[in-house]
This record gives C-alpha cells, sequence and structure tokens, in this order.
C-alpha cells in the first residue's frame, strides 16, 4: 500500500499516520487541498497493494465526508489556520485508516529511482501489513523538517548523506535506514519475517506481530550503525580539577 503525498502537507500525513502525536495546527487551504485529493484523486494519489484494489475508494468515501464536515464548519472560509482540537475531529476518521499498520516507509531523496522502486514495495505482497510513504518530488521548497511530529524521522535525517534511500518503522518506534541499492533486500527480509521465511499459497496469512518487524530493523541498524556516528564537538571546554 502506498500514499502521495504533497511535502507542504506533510505534517497532516504525519499526523494521520501516527497515533503518539497530538494534531496539529494546519492552514486551512493546505487542509482542504489534502481533503481534495483523497475524496476526488484517491486512485492517483493512493497505490493499493494486489487483491486491495478497493482501498483507494474507500479512503474516498472517508475524506469525502471529512471535507463536508470541515465546509460545514463555522467561519470555516474565513480562518487562515485551523486549530488542532478542529483538525483532530476532522481527520479522526482517516487517522483510523492510516495509524494501524505495523510497519511503514519512506522513501527519501530526489532521483526517479527511489519514487520507482517505493511504487514496486507499496504494490508487493505484503498483505496489507506496509505503507509506503512517497513525497511528491518538486512541489515545493519546503522540506523534512515539517515531518519531525513522527520520531522515525530524525533517523532520516542522520542518514541523509546516504541518500536515495528508504527509512522503514514500526509502531513501536524502531526504525532502521537502507539505502537505494539494499532497500529491496531489506523489504524481503520483512516480508519473510511475516511467515518465518516460508512462502504461503494464500494471499493473507496470519498478521505478524510488530516483534518480528521490529527485530529485522534492529539487526539491520547493528549492521549499518557505523555509518551514522553522531560527533558531539565542544569548544573552549575548561576542566577545574
Amino acid at each position: 500500500m502506498g500514499a502521495i503525498f504533497k511535502l507542504e502537507q506533510a505534517n497532516i500525513m504525519a499526523y494521520v499516520m501516527s497515533r503518539s502525536v497530538g494534531p496539529p495546527r494546519v492552514l486551512r487551504q493546505d487542509l482542504a487541498e489534502f481533503l481534495e485529493m483523497l475524496a476526488d484523486r484517491a486512485e492517483e494519489y493512493l497505490i493499493p497493494e494486489r487483491v486491495f484494489e478497493p482501498w483507494p475508494e474507500q479512503i474516498a468515501i472517508v475524506a469525502r465526508e471529512s471535507l463536508a464536515r470541515m465546509r460545514e464548519m463555522p467561519g470555516a472560509q474565513e480562518l487562515p489556520v485551523v486549530p488542532p482540537p478542529a483538525v483532530g475531529r476532522l481527520l479522526e476518521n482517516l487517522q483510523s485508516e492510516f495509524a494501524d499498520y505495523p510497519l511503514y516507509a519512506l522513501a527519501l531523496g530526489g532521483d526517479e529511482r527511489v519514487r520507482t522502486l517505493a511504487r514496486e514495495f507499496a504494490s508487493a505482497p505484503m498483505y496489507g501489513q506496509l505503507l509506503v510513504l512517497i513525497p511528491e518530488h518538486g512541489t515545493s521548497e519546503r522540506n523534512l523538517e515539517v515531518l519531525d511530529p513522527v520520531p522515525a524521522f530524525s533517523g532520516a535525517l542522520h542518514a541523509a548523506p546516504d541518500w536515495p534511500g528508504f527509512q522503514f518503522w514500526t509502531q513501536t518506534g524502531t526504525s532502521a535506514f537502507a539505502r537505494l541499492d539494499e532497500a529491496a533486500e531489506l523489504v524481503r527480509m520483512l516480508r519473510d519475517a511475516m511467515h518465518d521465511g516460508r512462502p504461503r499459497p494464500r494471499p493473507f496469512p496470519p498478521f505478524p506481530s510488530n516483534s518480528s518487524f521490529d527485530y529485522v530493523l534492529r539487526e539491520w541498524s547493528k549492521r549499518t550503525a557505523r555509518r551514522y556516528r553522531r560527533l558531539l564537538h565542544l569548544g573552549q571546554t575548561h576542566l577545574n580539577l
């Protein structure tokens, strides 16, 4: 499963896919465009996995309901900013649709190859367990800073020298970065973790616990940790002994 989003709507996307952060304060125009995008163009911005083809239309129905409620809000057309409590109420049902995936991936970098691979991951047979987030490239001058509400993105920023690539994380906060040339290997390992490495003939194996994905991401992070060491620079430090 995949979701393409505009960077100016990134804090909205970050909120609907996480239950651990409060609703943001957003521009009315950005929120309206986000809901209109899903309500009217869901098949363009959502990528269903095979056997989940009805998913975009299901999301579109929810988005239309939220958009209708937004338009009915008193002073909805005059207020330039939608306050957090109202944002939470308007996005409550969409959050229920996006925030319960065991595994997430964020495509990073402006290389067209990463977006092509992200689409492949989104439609791969992960049985509805993976949601791939794909920023729409070249539509805004904003950057990843607006995604800070999700802690896993800080790991993506530390790995910036190795972009393009993918940041993976679970609901528990376990995360790992994979470079573009390594991402397919990590996805294969995550897919194997869903059924102990044994292929299944049916499209719906038992859903894995987060611990299966967490283990794979932790082991991957150990393997690549030496690339991303933090340096602490202390200047003009005096010790009085």
